[in-house]
């Protein structure tokens, strides 16, 4: 008995449940925290003080020091405040803490159906979007594949009759059947041959970039000699250049290690890159070719001039199809606004980077890289 009402004072801190036969019950705070453990513990504490009560009255001198030995004091602090009290507070405490964790409980289990049920519905619109994005990725892959082979199989219809047009204007301004007879009919002679060789350029780049688009296009792999390539693409620029009174400077060394390519192609790259050099380089400036083995043994071709030069936004237009950079200098020569992106998808065919440099009022610089793969040991 001393040894449980020794237990019972040095846990006084806790919730304790004493019965009338002076067992104890513990039951942890942490247990009971709210408005219904703290009654409970109230309660708890009442009939703590109770059972003391009722084992001091088997100690009367111990009583009589606490001042709890008349029968009155005993019956007010046992039976009224201990007892009566502490087991009311402890049925309230326990009945308001259970309904109280009972009702917390179906807040928690509303709250997990209706956060389920978000998450189903999320789950459903994720999914419908999903599905929506990828019909419409499908319907615009198909539309994109139908249109490059649309433009594919135009090859032959198309550039027919512009070579003949071409051949036949050309004829007349030959005078290979003697003259035409009129000034005005001369000018129109020229202005239609000048045109047909441009709608002629604009075709052939169409088609080329829809066989690019449309993995239409096998590379015809061989060494190339990049000197000599150097040489014929230059000989194609320089009478556009001459014409602008413009400098073309051929910086390729003889020396460089042959190149793994496809020669038409990489001929097509250069002429692109020279002709837009040429193009935006206003007259007395100079458009230079160089080619030169980088540190990764990969191999870099450079275009550089003094022209206009872009701005970065500027360079993010030009490297879109029929992207035109809008300048004095652009809208008086006619172009197609395809140059740069077809170069760039034949470059990227040969497993190669292409990067502009530029600046406004400062000049342009592509440079062409090709991987190491594609560069033969040196000689």
């Amino acid at each position: 008995m001393i040894e449980n009402l020794e237990i019972a004072i040095e846990t006084l801190v806790a919730v304790i449940l004493v019965a009338a036969s002076g067992a104890i019950l513990y039951l942890r705070p942490r247990r009971f925290a709210g408005k219904g453990g703290n009654v409970v513990m109230a309660g708890a504490i009442l009939v703590a003080i109770g059972t003391l009560v009722d084992w001091l009255d088997e100690f009367e001198h111990l009583a009589s020091v606490l001042a709890v030995d008349s029968p009155i004091a005993q019956l007010v602090i046992e039976k009224i405040l201990g007892y009566g009290l502490g087991f009311a507070l402890l049925y309230i405490g326990l009945v308001t803490f259970i309904r109280r964790h009972e009702a917390f409980d179906e807040r928690s289990e509303m709250t997990l159906e209706e956060q389920n049920r978000r998450n189903e519905e999320l789950e459903r619109l994720v999914r419908e979007r999903t599905t929506e994005i990828t019909v419409a990725r499908q319907l615009a892959e198909s539309a994109n594949a139908a249109k490059s082979r649309f433009l594919a199989n135009m090859s032959h219809e198309l550039r027919t009759p512009m070579n003949a047009i071409l051949g036949f204007s050309g004829a007349m301004q030959e005078r290979i059947l003697g003259p035409i007879g009129n000034e005005k009919y001369e000018e129109y002679v020229d202005n239609i041959h000048e045109s047909g060789q441009h709608l002629l350029e604009l075709i052939n780049d169409m088609l080329d970039l829809a066989k690019v688009e449309a993995d239409a296009v096998d590379l015809e792999d061989k060494p190339v000699d990049l000197a000599d390539v150097s040489e014929a693409v230059l000989r194609l620029v320089r009478p556009q250049a001459e014409k602008g009174r413009i400098r073309v400077t051929n910086r390729v060394d003889t020396d460089l290690p042959a190149l793994t390519a496809d020669e038409r192609r990489l001929k097509q790259i250069l002429v692109n890159l020279l002709s837009n050099a040429v193009k935006f380089t206003e007259p007395g400036g100079e458009v230079v070719l160089e080619a030169h083995v980088e540190g990764d043994s990969g191999l870099a071709m450079v275009v550089s001039d003094t022209g206009i030069g872009m701005s970065p936004q500027e360079i993010e237009t030009a490297l879109l199809p029929f992207g035109q950079v809008d300048s004095s200098l652009a809208r008086s020569h006619q172009g197609t606004g395809l140059g740069l992106p077809l170069t760039r998808s034949l470059v990227d065919l040969h497993g190669g980077t292409m990067a502009v440099d530029s600046q406004r009022g400062q000049g342009t610089t592509v440079t062409v890289r090709f991987p190491p793969e594609r560069v033969a040991a040196a000689h």
